[in-house]
């Protein structure tokens, strides 16, 4: 935002500058549709979680370890690894890997669950509630 609003302007000229966005999606497992479940995927997938329609947080209706939320949760792990295959990610450099890890350490050490695919393509962390750190 500092790089924006330094750049030169009219004197007249007001610049609005809005800050980082999150994307998120609300769903309720009850509904959600085959179809519905591979077009969140492909949003996340194809779009890296850098997209307005690419949600960086899903909030899913329900509790952990409960029929109707495990299976959202499994369906949407599958659709991620077709997606993942379908749409590779840029190859991630050591930095990028570590901070992968590391955030998958910490819901691990917080309390949460994990579903990841066997290297750093992809990561659900079932949380609670959002963290900021």
């Amino acid at each position: 935002m500092e790089a924006v609003t330094a750049l030169p302007a009219r004197w007249d000229c007001e610049t609005l500058v809005l800050g980082p966005r999150v994307s998120l999606a609300v769903v309720d497992p009850a509904v959600v549709s085959d179809r519905m479940m591979t077009r969140l995927a492909t949003d996340v997938a194809f779009f890296d979680q850098q997209a307005c329609s690419s949600p960086q947080v899903t909030f899913v209706k329900g509790r952990r370890s409960t029929a109707e939320f495990d299976g959202f949760v499994e369906r949407l792990a599958a659709a991620l690894d077709t997606q993942a295959r379908t749409f590779p990610r840029h190859p991630l450099d050591a930095g990028e890997t570590y901070r992968i890890v590391l955030d998958r350490a910490r819901v691990s050490l917080d309390g949460g669950q994990l579903r990841h695919d066997a290297r750093t393509e992809w990561t659900l962390a079932i949380v609670e509630a959002p963290t900021t750190a």
